[in-house]
């Protein structure tokens, strides 16, 4: 196996001494040559730094408008509106798509947005991150709380979701329940 990896990891602990609480993200990026693994970089602050490291981030001006649609679909989602977060999708694309690793996909609503809260009793996203990766695509890093309509058991996890963009609209959305695939599949274009 040859090529570039990513991993994303969320430390919890407390101090031994103090016994203070400790929430730590960091972003390791890995470049491997037959299974091997010849360079990495540990520690990244943020997933931008990590992109950086993996020389996967480029700037231009559609990918910055791109970046800005990816945080308001998502802000958008997340306060419910789906007819507004519809609007933000091609005519032609189709609803969220799963990743191998992850649940399967919302069902699809009539606006072609899968109704995240189906269910759950409630949901919202927390330390939302969005980059480019490249300029047709942005890779969205988030923490997401979800309250279990049944069992009202709430969860925490840290997804992620790789959409494609063509004339400022979004035509594919991956989701991922697994930041490290997502920032892998960055790594690799996107495509997975």
């Amino acid at each position: 196996m040859t090529g570039e990896g990513a991993a994303a990891a969320r430390w919890h602990g407390r101090g031994k001494a103090s016994g203070a609480p400790t929430d730590v993200r960091q972003f390791d990026v890995y470049e491997l040559r037959d299974h091997e693994v010849i360079r990495a970089t540990l520690g990244c602050r943020s997933p931008e730094e990590a992109r950086k490291a993996a020389a996967i981030e480029e700037q231009a001006m559609s990918a910055d408008a791109n970046v800005e649609i990816a945080r308001r679909f998502t802000e958008t989602m997340a306060r419910g509106d789906y007819e507004t977060a519809a609007a933000m999708l091609a005519p032609t694309s189709p609803s969220m798509t799963p990743t191998s690793r992850s649940r399967p996909a919302p069902t699809p609503s009539t606006n072609k947005i899968g109704r995240c809260d189906a269910a759950f009793e409630g949901w919202r996203i927390e330390d939302l991150e969005v980059g480019a990766i490249g300029e047709d695509r942005t890779l969205s890093l988030f923490r997401i709380y979800a309250r279990g309509t049944g069992s009202r058991v709430e969860l925490a996890r840290d997804d992620a979701a790789i959409a494609d963009y063509h004339d400022g609209k979004i035509v594919r959305i991956a989701y991922y329940n697994d930041q490290a695939q997502a920032l892998e599949a960055a790594a690799e274009g996107g495509r997975r």
